[in-house]
């Protein structure tokens, strides 16, 4: 800050204007955010999983896929195979991407994702010695698997979010 308010000082710019400058293109982006970050954040969950879905159609392009055909067909006691439950999971997936997409049923859509994240964390019990290397340290695929996570996090806030909304459709009534 030290040298952008020097460079301010030389071109006849008081520390003071500045200042009101920058709080108020904060308090631009603070509104911006509170106005739209939910929406944003829907936006980017659509992204990943429309990607992720669309890429599990494609046998050979996904790199979850050997790993999320072995976890179907284990926790489906070998009823799913990958054949059959990979295009499934895609469309789980798109599914859920479109839902963020449009925004519509919401609350189906987040439901689904917490299902859906619930069963991509089990390898970490099904398969331990191809996640982890050692105790807490995940090897490459237990690192792809624990990302899950954040997008588990950005549910919870979207959760919220519906309460929010819900409060003040009440509230405006």
């Amino acid at each position: 800050m030290a040298f952008h308010l020097e460079h301010a000082m030389k071109l006849g710019i008081s520390e003071s204007r500045t200042k009101v400058r920058v709080a108020d293109l904060e308090k631009a982006f603070l509104d911006f955010l509170s106005s739209h970050s939910t929406a944003i954040l829907r936006w980017a969950m659509a992204l990943v999983f429309i990607w992720f879905g669309a890429l599990k159609l494609v046998p050979g392009v996904s790199p979850a896929e050997a790993i999320a055909g072995r976890t179907l067909q284990e926790l489906s006691l070998g009823v799913l195979k990958p054949s059959l439950s990979l295009p499934l999971l895609a469309l789980l997936e798109v599914t859920i991407g479109f839902g963020f997409l449009f925004g519509r049923r919401l609350k189906l859509t987040l439901w689904l994702l917490m299902g859906h994240m619930a069963g991509t964390l089990t390898p970490f019990v099904l398969f331990p010695h191809e996640t982890m290397s050692s105790f807490g340290v995940p090897t490459m695929l237990g690192q792809y698997i624990l990302k899950n996570c954040v997008l588990i996090a950005a549910g919870l806030v979207l959760f919220g979010s519906l309460r929010t909304k819900e409060s003040e459709a009440t509230c405006g009534s």
